[in-house]
C-alpha cells in the first residue's frame, strides 16, 4: 500500500467517521456526508452513520481509479 494508507490506518484504524474524513479532506462534515449520499466517496452506511473504509479513501487520495 502507499503512504496515505499507512498514515491514515495508523491514526484512524480500518474505517473512518465522516468527521475524520472531513479533517483529512479539509471539508465540512455535512459536505462529506452529502458526497457519501451522492456516491462520490467510497462510503458504507451502517444504521444512521456513514463510515469510510480507510484503504479505499487512501486509494482515492493516491489517484487510483474506480475506488467506489
Amino acid at each position: 500500500m502507499k503512504p496515505h494508507y499507512e498514515e491514515l490506518h495508523e491514526k484512524y484504524g480500518p474505517t473512518m467517521r465522516t468527521a475524520d474524513v472531513a479533517k483529512v479532506l479539509h471539508m465540512h462534515p455535512s459536505h462529506v456526508r452529502a458526497l457519501c449520499q451522492q456516491g462520490d466517496l467510497p462510503c458504507v452506511r451502517i444504521g444512521s452513520r456513514w463510515v469510510v473504509p480507510t484503504a479505499r479513501l487512501a486509494a482515492m487520495l493516491d489517484g487510483e481509479d474506480d475506488v467506489r
